[in-house]
């Protein structure tokens, strides 16, 4: 997945390069002011975001997350049956 910036002075300036360059379905990251005056938009083409989530999809099934504590298997207990206490 290749990100990429454009610089415009308006948003709408910025907007047009990403739809040149990376087309009307581009996915926006971020959109934020510069020192300059003007805008920085962050971008990545949609058919880098649908291979990325394919090969997640692929790829999380096979394998745990790292930081997953192992399984404990525990005996199934039932709950404990509160008792009435007295009214006052």
């Amino acid at each position: 997945m290749v990100v990429k910036k454009f610089f415009g002075k308006t948003t709408r300036d910025a907007l047009r390069q990403v739809r040149e360059e990376l087309g009307a379905d581009a996915l926006i990251l971020s959109n934020r002011p510069t020192m300059g005056g003007g805008v920085e938009i962050m971008a990545v083409a949609d058919a880098d975001v649908a291979n990325l989530a394919s090969t997640l999809s692929t790829s999380s099934s096979k394998h745990p997350p790292r930081n997953a504590p192992p399984a404990v298997n525990r005996p199934q207990q039932p709950a404990p049956i509160p008792r009435p206490t007295a009214a006052r």
